[in-house]
């Protein structure tokens, strides 16, 4: 499709992307579209309209070009001809902490930490490419505090579910494309009552619209394959979160794993 062809919108996008060829090839869309002053469906409607089958491909084809010294410049702007493809991976995933930094409502993180500081258990779950954020986190909140526990990754021993009140909290982990079992098992579990915390890439998206709570990070794909950059250090405000306002109950829970590992030599230093 001719420049000309595109909307005014879309228009806005491309000239964007030629005049920062190099940091856009590692900026998320919402930062894309915030740049170029439009919505982030424009720049996923742009993608589209040139033939391509997502904006991921978009943003290979400019690192292609960055790595080829084809890269377009604003004034004052060098040329780096050894651009690592390591950096961009790099300097991607750093785009998305900050931009998680400047769209987290950190009232949203307040509340959800008080929600797993308060509730009697808390149950995580995340299967497919969200299992392995979903076991750190299942495994470092279980060092603070008591109660918490994680549904497989095979998705069986369901038994703990039966235990949930509605004094529990659920923490679902969920990124596109969604895992259906995960959207089952946090289904159910709303109807029992227990309290829902979405860790997701968008408000609307198909966990978010089941959670009390959502807390949104933006999906960073490279190779196909989700980006922890973003996930896991939401996690790691929630971890922090909990350390911080509840210090005594995770010093004490904290003395007594360290005395239960010293007594069975599970740890060496």
């Amino acid at each position: 499709m001719s420049y000309d062809k595109l909307s005014p919108a879309q228009q806005k996008v491309a000239e964007y992307l030629l005049q920062n060829m190099e940091k856009a090839s590692y900026e998320t869309a919402v930062q894309i579209a915030r740049g170029a002053g439009v919505s982030e469906a424009t720049v996923v409607r742009l993608a589209y309209a040139l033939g391509y089958n997502s904006f991921s491909e978009v943003q290979r084809h400019l690192r292609q070009q960055v790595l080829k010294g084809g890269r377009s410049r604003a004034p004052g702007q060098t040329v780096q001809a050894d651009t690592n493809p390591l950096d961009h991976v790099l300097a991607r995933d750093a785009a998305v902490i900050q931009g998680l930094r400047e769209t987290l409502v950190r009232e949203d993180v307040d509340r959800a930490v008080g929600r797993i500081i308060e509730a009697d258990q808390v149950l995580v779950v995340g299967f497919r490419g969200s299992y392995a954020a979903a076991q750190w986190f299942f495994y470092t909140l279980g060092m603070m505090r008591e109660g918490v526990s994680l549904i497989p990754s095979d998705g069986g021993n369901l038994a703990g579910m039966l235990s949930l009140t509605e004094r529990s909290a659920v923490v679902g982990i969920s990124f596109p494309r969604y895992a259906a079992e995960t959207l089952r098992l946090v289904g159910r579990l709303k109807e029992q009552g227990s309290s829902i915390i979405a860790i997701t890439d968008k408000r609307w998206s198909p966990l978010g619209r089941l959670a009390d709570i959502v807390l949104a990070v933006e999906a960073n794909y490279e190779a196909g394959t989700l980006s922890p950059a973003g996930v896991m250090s939401l996690l790691n405000l929630l971890v922090a979160g909990v350390g911080d306002r509840d210090p005594e109950r995770v010093r004490l829970r904290m003395q007594r794993l360290e005395e239960l590992y010293s007594g069975y030599g599970i740890m060496v230093e």
